[in-house]
């Protein structure tokens, strides 16, 4: 099973910053966090994997001072989630490490959020091949649900 396992040095913004987002602010925060993301695989020592993996779990721990609630947590890692996919011409910024965000290819996802201090956010990733039907995952991070 092929791991990828990255962290961000910024937590995600919430959904509700999202929508508030300019279409121009919004398609440079999601350029600029496909170039972390990128830069985060090389400094773990990590490659992009040569095909985009087909079926994943996908496990997010966003660290901040505030605590989201949870339709603003999940929605806050959509940006993230398309920087993964592969890139195609409405994607241009995604670094192809998953398929697609459907729910064939992610058949689970787990979105957490930890406390740090102001300024000190940070977001953890751990893509995890899934290569039989019946899989099961403990949590590789410890933040509350």
């Amino acid at each position: 099973m092929r791991t990828l396992e990255f962290t961000l040095p910024q937590a995600t913004p919430s959904n509700n910053q999202l929508l508030r987002m300019h279409w121009r602010k919004r398609r440079a925060v999601k350029k600029q966090l496909a170039m972390e993301v990128a830069a985060a695989l090389v400094s773990s020592g990590q490659r992009r994997p040569n095909e985009p993996l087909a079926q994943v779990y996908i496990e997010i721990e966003r660290g901040s001072a505030g605590e989201l609630d949870d339709d603003n947590l999940q929605g806050g890692t959509k940006l993230l989630i398309d920087v993964l996919e592969k890139p195609s011409r409405t994607n241009p910024h995604g670094l192809g490490l998953i398929e697609n965000d459907n729910n064939q290819c992610v058949v689970k996802r787990r979105v957490t959020q930890a406390p740090a201090k102001r300024g000190q956010g940070y977001t953890r990733v751990l893509i995890a091949e899934v290569l039989e039907d019946n899989y099961e995952f403990s949590s590789r991070f410890g933040g509350a649900q």
